[in-house]
């Protein structure tokens, strides 16, 4: 829980810390878009069956999104430590 620029800050320092950039962009997919204050809202207000298919839908989606950075940046994401 928190703001999503916390999230990028550590992000950044996962990949300073050696975390692969597939786990990194997972990391912060998820905390953008799966909180349980948000799923309890779409339970309460749209229902359960749509709330079960967004996170049914979002979780591929997120792990997708993680393959195709790696792939497409190689996971070759260096920092200096200036």
């Amino acid at each position: 829980m928190g703001p999503l620029y916390v999230a990028f800050l550590l992000g950044r320092s996962l990949l300073r810390k050696g975390a692969s950039l597939f786990n990194v962009s997972i990391f912060l997919c998820v905390w953008a878009s799966i909180k349980i204050p948000m799923i309890l809202f779409e339970i309460k207000f749209l229902g359960v069956d749509f709330a079960g298919l967004r996170l049914a839908l979002t979780i591929p989606g997120i792990i997708a999104i993680g393959w195709i950075l790696n792939f497409i940046l190689k996971g070759d994401i260096r920092y200096e430590t200036a």
